[in-house]
Parts: structure tokens; C-alpha cells; sequence
């Protein structure tokens, strides 16, 4: 510092005997860049109660001049100090507010096997909105690259950049891809219509008896930022759950890939089976880099399990058949609303021509156990002179599942390709318990 500073705490008088703080300094010629004057340094009493304590500056005339001696009147701005049983933002209570923190809010975010007590919490709450969710990971990940750290006083504005039906509004998509038992897939989390996000909290649903999740990876969208989900700590934490955390201090406004999901497909899993992936609760789950709510809509997606992995068909080409309705009957032809435990019922399939050709297919209704084993099988070929009007004639569509040993869990309905290794041509239809 240039010139000559000194206050009333240098001459070693006890602080509790002052009644102020004076600072004086003075140069030869006047300073007209912006910036700190000076600090203070307070201790803070043991028996300091929780609150707000002011601290304000005075001034009379002749205290502030320039090198001309010119009387200088600027406006003062009082503030206070805070006490808490925290400081805002240390998570991890060392009394600093650094990288660690923001690594361990990230991680608690993402749902990991992390408890914070009551003064944690008061931590975490960075955006002192009484909740820890992603703006708590945003606003701490801007304090430390340096932002202006304006609090939250309770009467910011905070609404969603776009609510339904004003709109394109952001678009979160879980994809859909094919496996077969035992393999492994990939499912991107994407984003469309992106109008700026700079962190989410998702957390994605999925059938543990049948999937299991093996790695989170963050996509090339997301590169900047913290990013952890619950299974980067490698324990089971939260089964038929995947969290996933990701806050920046800026807005992306790309559309692409958030991450990926892989999974394990279970050796257990019947063959045709389609295993929803989807995105949870977004409740306060998604913001902007200004902490505003960021209302996006959520598209879910899954696995197909196909036989064999030859049979691994982009969800596309789904586009010959469909099979639009199936209803069970028992043996006197009455209509039944639950699978009938020991097999013994009919299956009548309501199947509906969707391309300009025809394509010859078979189909085939399979009943599985509850440990995932075959029970029946039975087919029925389609042909040409089978389809009336684009609709499959009643008689053809008729199928019937013998008696079995054990109890059926679950029928599933396949149309395939007998002239190409048994491609599916329509999405499978699964009955559990009660019919479609």
C-alpha cells in the first residue's frame, strides 16, 4: 500500500475499551481505482447468540479529501455480520469455504451413502432457501470460482423459464435400445430445446430384478462442472435407483447428451421383455445459472430384450405390425381378467398391418414363471390372405396356452420374422397378472 495507514488498534489498548475503529491514511495524490480500503478483524464472542449484528461507518467533513483538499462525500452502504452455527457453504465444517465442499455437496446431491447433521445441513443450504438440492450445488460452485455472492433474501423472483404450453420448453429423454440376458447396454439421458440449465438433480427408476446399473458417465454436454452419481461410491446404495449430479457456474444451451447409463441385463429377464428407465420427480431439480426453476418435460425409455443379439433391431424398423389388443379366454369362451395361475386359457390377438406391403410373420405367445423360466409356447404364422381391411380375422389370431406344472407370472406377445432369424417386427406385449 502506497502512502501512510495506522489505526486506533495499533497502540495495544484492549478492543473491548473502544468504543470504535478509527482508520486513517493518506498519499500524496488521490487513488481512483475501485477496490478494498481496509479490513478488520473480528473475534467473535464464545457466547455470541445466533443473529445479525450490524456494523455501520461514519464520517463528519474534513474526513475524506482529495490532493487538491477537496471534501470527498461518498455514500456508505452498512452491512452485518451473520452468526450461525456454519458458515454458508462449509460443508465439511473446517471453517473454509473450498473445493472439498463443493466435492462433498456434489456427492450428497447425487444421493451417496452421506449423512450431514443439523449443522451441515445449515451449510448446505447455500441458496438459504430452507432445502439442499441442485441450486445449493450451483451457488456454491459460483462462490468459489469468485462470483458475486448475493444471497438469497426470500423476495428474489424465481419461476420457470417456460411453463407448459408457452412454448418449446427443454425436453429430458431417456433413449430406448435393445440387449439380450447377460449383456450390457448403454442409455443416454439427452436434452432438447435446451433454453440454459447449469445443474439437475435426476434420479432414474428402474427394475432391480431385472437390470442392474453398472456405471454413470457424464457426456461430452456436460464436460465443465461437478458431476457424481451414487454409484461412483460403489456400494448398493438406493437399489432401482440411479442419481445422478451436475452443477456449473454458467448455462449450457446445447442440445445432447447428459449422460449415460449402463446396465446389466439379468440372465433371469424373459425374452421380449421391455424394461422401463425413467426419470423421476424434477420438482426444484433443475435450474439456471440464476437458481431459476427450470421446467422441463421427460420422455422415458427402456430396454427391449431381444433373443439372440442378431435380433437387435433399431426401434424404428418397428414399423410392419402392431399389436393393438389381447385378450385372454377360458375354455368356455368367457372373457378373463387375470392370468389363470396353471395356463389352460385362450390368448385372441388383435394385430393391425402398418406397411404398404405385406410381410409374412409369426406369431407367438410365451408364458414365463415368476423365476423368469419358460412355461408354453405357442405360434401361429400370418399370411397374406389372413389380413382383412388391415385388421388380422378373428379366427386366425386365436391362440391357446396349455396346462403347466407351475404358477404363470407373466404372457408376453411376439410378432417375428421366420424368414430373417426371427426379427421382431411389432413391439412385444407383456401381460402380468391382469389383462390389457
Amino acid at each position: 500500500m502506497i502512502g501512510t495507514f495506522t489505526s486506533n488498534l495499533e497502540q495495544g489498548i484492549p478492543a473491548s475499551e473502544l468504543e470504535q475503529v478509527v482508520a486513517h491514511w493518506n498519499n500524496k495524490a488521490s487513488v481512483t481505482e475501485d477496490g478494498i480500503l481496509f479490513y478488520i478483524d473480528f473475534a467473535v464472542s464464545s457466547n455470541a447468540g445466533k443473529g445479525s449484528y450490524p456494523i455501520w461507518l461514519e464520517y463528519t467533513d474534513g474526513d475524506i479529501t482529495n490532493q487538491a483538499l477537496d471534501d470527498v462525500k461518498p455514500d456508505i452502504l452498512d452491512n452485518v455480520i451473520t452468526i450461525a452455527d456454519a458458515i454458508r457453504g462449509d460443508v465439511n465444517l473446517d471453517r473454509m469455504v473450498d473445493l472439498n465442499d463443493g466435492i462433498m455437496l456434489a456427492r450428497y446431491l447425487a444421493k451417496w451413502n452421506i449423512t450431514f447433521n443439523e449443522r451441515q445441513l445449515e451449510a448446505a443450504d447455500v441458496y438459504k432457501d430452507n432445502k439442499v438440492n441442485v441450486k445449493d450445488g450451483v451457488r456454491l460452485a459460483q462462490i468459489l470460482a469468485g462470483y458475486e455472492d448475493t444471497e438469497n433474501t426470500g423476495t428474489e423472483t424465481r419461476t420457470f423459464l417456460a411453463a407448459p404450453g408457452e412454448g418449446s420448453i427443454p425436453q429430458v429423454t431417456v433413449e430406448n435400445f435393445e440387449g439380450v440376458a447377460g449383456d450390457t447396454v448403454y442409455i443416454p439421458v439427452t436434452i432438447a430445446n435446451n433454453t440454459g440449465i447449469a445443474g439437475f438433480g435426476l434420479e432414474l427408476s428402474y427394475d432391480s430384478a431385472y437390470l442392474s446399473p453398472v456405471a454413470v458417465e457424464r457426456g461430452d454436454l456436460i464436460g465443465e462442472g461437478d458431476f457424481s452419481s451414487n454409484l461412483d461410491e460403489g456400494s448398493k446404495n438406493g437399489a432401482g435407483k440411479v442419481a445422478v449430479h451436475w452443477n456449473n457456474v454458467d448455462n449450457i444451451t446445447d442440445n445432447g447428451e447428459l449422460f449415460t447409463v449402463e446396465f446389466l441385463i439379468k440372465e433371469n429377464v424373459p425374452m421380449g421383455e421391455k424394461l422401463s428407465v425413467e426419470v423421476g420427480n424434477l420438482e426444484d431439480m433443475v435450474c439456471d445459472e440464476d437458481l431459476n426453476n427450470v421446467n422441463v418435460s421427460l420422455v422415458r425409455g427402456g430396454v427391449t430384450v431381444a433373443g439372440y443379439s442378431e435380433d437387435i433391431v433399431d426401434p424404428h424398423d418397428f414399423d410392419i405390425y402392431k399389436i393393438e389388443h389381447v385378450l385372454m379366454t377360458l375354455s368356455d369362451g368367457a372373457a378373463c381378467g387375470e392370468i389363470p395361475s396353471n395356463g389352460d386359457f385362450g390368448l385372441t390377438v388383435s394385430v393391425v398391418c402398418t406397411a404398404e406391403e405385406f410381410h409374412p410373420a409369426q406369431l407367438v405367445a410365451a408364458a414365463y414363471g415368476a423365476d423368469g423360466a419358460l412355461l408354453e409356447i405357442t405360434s401361429e404364422m400370418i399370411t397374406k390372405e389372413m389380413l382383412a381391411e388391415g385388421t388380422l380375422a378373428g379366427d386366425a389370431c386365436n391362440l391357446h396356452i396349455g396346462e403347466t406344472a407351475a404358477e404363470i407370472a407373466r404372457v408376453s406377445v411376439f410378432l417375428w420374422d421366420p424368414s430373417d432369424g426371427m426379427v421382431p417386427l411389432a413391439q412385444p406385449v407383456t401381460i402380468s397378472g391382469k389383462t390389457l
